[in-house]
């Protein structure tokens, strides 16, 4: 997100104000762990937690109203990267696909 933000503080300043269309992700690592975060998740009223809490090896999807619009994890990469392609490209995950388990689907597209 932060690479468009010049682009489009460029464009405001031309009095062409623009939208930012960009899905937000994050990361960091520090003494071998790794966070990601992609995503709107301001409203979520549901988190589906997949993987190990204790082994610190994780990913949780946060929904609103039955959609995915936010994940985290925690050494479980790439699956936010995918997630972030996903949600860029205008595509929907709905939580039903996340509750099962396997996300094996989600390497190649969102929901159907």
């Amino acid at each position: 997100m932060a690479h468009v933000h010049g682009r489009i503080a460029a464009l405001s300043m031309m009095g062409k104000p623009s939208e930012i269309k960009t899905v937000p992700y994050f990361w960091s690592a520090m003494y071998g762990k790794t966070i990601r975060y992609a995503g709107f998740g301001d409203g979520f009223d549901d988190v589906i937690i997949q993987g190990d809490l204790d082994e610190l090896r994780f990913v949780a999807f946060y929904t609103r109203s039955e959609e995915v619009v936010a994940v985290a994890s925690m050494n479980y990469d790439p699956i936010v990267s995918r997630v972030a392609e996903v949600l860029g490209a205008g595509k929907t995950i709905k939580k039903r696909d996340v509750e099962t388990g396997d996300i094996s689907w989600l390497i190649d597209k969102g929901s159907q």
